[in-house]
């Protein structure tokens, strides 16, 4: 089985779409995967579009972060999260896609935070009580 981890920040106008693509390119070809999202304590919807996602296709698992803490953690917390074989990332960044198309580079200031919780993953991570899961 392949896994797709998905860090979301304000995504809700983006994941269905991205859900569409991923159903579409790997279900022509076949594969077992399964999507594992990780909202970074979005201000938008984002977490309820993923609730809505993972009640309708069991292979969309999410958590949602206790706090905005980054991408670099977000990921962390999926990776702890993931069933699969192997792991790829997939983002619907409109800004990593813009920086794509621009010559020239513009770069956005990260969370730099590092701290650990009780599993010795970031202190935000699916394993440590303060991320909540979805259904599934």
């Amino acid at each position: 089985m392949l896994s797709i981890l998905t860090p979301a920040f304000n995504e809700s106008a983006n994941l269905e779409r991205l859900h569409a693509r991923l159903a579409d390119s790997l279900g022509a070809i076949g594969l077992d995967w399964e999507w594992v999202i990780v909202d970074d304590h979005s201000r938008d919807d984002t977490f309820a579009v993923i609730d809505r996602l993972a009640r309708a296709d069991r292979r969309v698992r999410g958590v949602r972060l206790s706090r905005n803490s980054g991408s670099h953690v977000a990921i962390t917390c999926g990776l702890h999260r993931v069933r699969g074989d192997a792991a790829v990332m997939a983002t619907w960044d409109p800004e990593l896609r813009d920086r794509r198309s621009s010559r020239g580079r513009r770069r956005t200031p990260a969370s730099r935070r590092s701290t650990t919780g009780s599993c010795g993953a970031p202190s935000a991570c699916a394993r440590c009580p303060s991320a909540a899961p979805t259904s599934s």
